[in-house]
Order: C-alpha cells, then structure tokens, then sequence
C-alpha cells in the first residue's frame, strides 16, 4: 500500500513538473515571440504604426498568434483592425523576412486612406469585415530577390483575389524619390493574378453610381466606351485582347486572370509616373495580359447592375 501511494505522489509530481516546465517554456517563447514582433513593428515606415493586445504560442504545432493588431497611417495609409494574426512561418531576415506565411483573420477595415476609400468599400461589402488575408513570401538578402508565392484575400462577400510575384529590392531609401514611399526601391519582374468576382464589382459600381446621381448601367455604358476610345487610340493588338477581357468582365462580372512578364525588372515608382504622363506606354510597357472567365449560375449570385 506505501508502494503504491509513493508511486502516485511520484506520478503527480512529475505531472506537476513537467506542467510547469511546459507552462514556463511556452511563457519563455511567447516572450520571445513578442520581442521579434515588436522589433518589426518598429521597422515599420514612419507613416504607419501598430499595436496588439497579446501575443500566445502554440508549442506542439510551431505556430504563434497575434491578437486585436491595430494599425494606424496617416495620409493615403488606411487604418485597420485584425482579430488574430497567425504565424505559421518565420525566418528572421533583413530588411524582410526570408521566409513568412502568415494570415490575417477578420480584417475590419476602420478609416479609408485614399478619400471615399470606406465609404465605397462599406457600401460595396455590406460592411465593415473585409475578410481574411493569407500572404508567403520569400525573400534572399544575396540577390535582393522578393518572391510572393501567395497573397489571397478572401472577402466575406464571396469575391476572392489572388496574387503572386517576383519582385528585387534595390536600396533606395525613403527619402531617395520625390514619391518616396514602402515601394520606392521594388522593382517588378513578373506578377499573376486572379479575381473571382461574386458581387463586388457590381456593388461598388452601383454606388459610385448613385454619388454620381446616375444608374449602375449608365456608369457601366461610360467605363465601356472609355475603354473603346482606349482601344482605338493604343492600336496594340495584345492591349486589344486585354481590353475586350475588361469590356465582357464589365457587362457580366466573372473571372479575371492577370499575367505579367515585364522581361527587365520594371521600378514601381517609375511605372506610376508613366502612368500618370502616358498611360498607353506605361501599359506597354507593363504588356498585362488579361482573360475572363464568364460566371457559372449561382441562384444566391448578387443582383445584376440596376
């Protein structure tokens, strides 16, 4: 009977130890955890800053999570509100990670950077929540080369947006360009995309409309024929295709399917000055290929434009 009674107390406390040293381990990481996450929110560009509620780990599974993130911009950066920021992966790099996925749990977006930017999205939505987000990347400090091998948003509308790219980091700093900015050193090389649209573009389009003091099919009829004189003025039989990809996806919204090769790497913050100088050689330049994808029926599809 002592036997036994020593072998219980035995089996309890190595229970209550190895508790501990589980308990204790897991607050040794999480501490870490929340040290590395603190040094990237002070990376963060001036005009953006950051701050959470808690940060917990999970040991069995490597993963951590980050919870109620909120972060603040000033200008054209928008606030937003994040539940529970996942880390599934994370390699320590500089200036980025070399190796991250992580995804974003009910995004609520809170104040619009460009004007109107939340009015329309709200109204587009039907609120608030703008989804989950999941973003891997990698990132090689020898080459400077930036892969995204997935950024999806998955709005809670339905629509679901997709990307990957290849992209080098060249060190141009904040103040190096008159439109300085997070891009001002990244340089395209290829991008793809995708949009499955289940009433997005439909529901913005409308309101933009109604601010306009028009219908949705009036606001659509414009955007057609601005891309018609488009076509005729550009003259670029790859344009062309593309453009008829955008006139069927605005009669009737489905699928886009976005693939770019830009050959030699493109900067970012050039390409928009083109664009804003002349946007027909900025696009060749880009040479972007669209195709569409017309919807399949869905009884619970959103209205068609009014």
């Amino acid at each position: 009977m002592r036997q036994a009674i020593r072998a219980m107390l035995v089996v309890v406390t190595l229970g209550v130890l190895a508790g501990a040293a589980l308990f204790g381990g897991q607050r040794y990481l999480e501490y870490r955890v929340a040290d590395a996450v603190n040094a990237r929110l002070a990376d963060l560009p001036a005009q953006v800053n950051a701050r959470y509620r808690a940060v917990t780990v999970n040991p069995l599974e490597r993963t951590a999570a980050i919870h109620d993130l909120l972060i603040v911009g000033e200008g054209l950066f928008p606030d937003a509100r994040v539940r529970r920021v996942s880390v599934r992966e994370y390699s320590r790099g500089t200036p980025l990670p070399e190796h991250l996925r992580v995804q974003f749990h009910d995004v609520y977006w809170v104040r619009g950077g460009w004007p109107r930017t939340l009015d329309v999205l709200e109204a587009g939505l039907n609120g608030p929540v703008v989804g989950d987000i999941t973003l891997e990347m990698r990132f090689d400090q020898d080459s400077q080369a930036l892969w995204i091998d997935e950024f999806t948003v998955e709005l809670h509308s339905g629509d679901r947006i997709s990307l990957q790219g290849r992209f080098y980091l060249q060190p141009m700093g904040m103040l190096d360009h008159p439109y300085d900015g997070p891009a001002s050193g990244l340089e395209l090389v290829g991008l793809e995309g995708e949009w499955q649209d289940r009433g997005l573009f439909t529901s913005v389009l409308q309101q933009l409309a109604r601010e306009r003091g028009m219908t949705g099919r009036t606001l659509a009829g414009n955007l057609l024929g601005e891309l018609d004189w488009a076509a005729a003025e550009w003259g670029d039989p790859q344009l062309d295709s593309s453009v008829e990809a955008l006139r069927r996806f605005v009669h009737v919204p489905g699928r886009l399917h976005l693939r770019i090769d830009a050959g030699d790497p493109l900067g970012v913050v050039v390409l928009g000055e083109r664009f804003l100088v002349d946007p027909p050689t900025a696009l060749r330049r880009l040479s972007p290929e669209l195709d569409y994808t017309a919807p399949q029926h869905d009884a619970n599809r959103a209205a068609t434009l009014e």
